[in-house]
């Protein structure tokens, strides 16, 4: 469906869990999109 909407995008699923603005994972999301991202590359 995203794939619908925006058909040039490049569609990456996280964890979405990690992104909450509760807790400490907040701290690790920033690494977290690192690791994610350079696997693309």
């Amino acid at each position: 469906m995203l794939k619908a909407v925006c058909p040039k995008a490049q569609v990456i699923l996280t964890d979405g869990e990690m992104w909450s603005w509760y807790g400490s994972r907040l701290t690790k999301a920033l690494p977290y999109l690192c690791e994610t991202i350079s696997g693309f590359e």
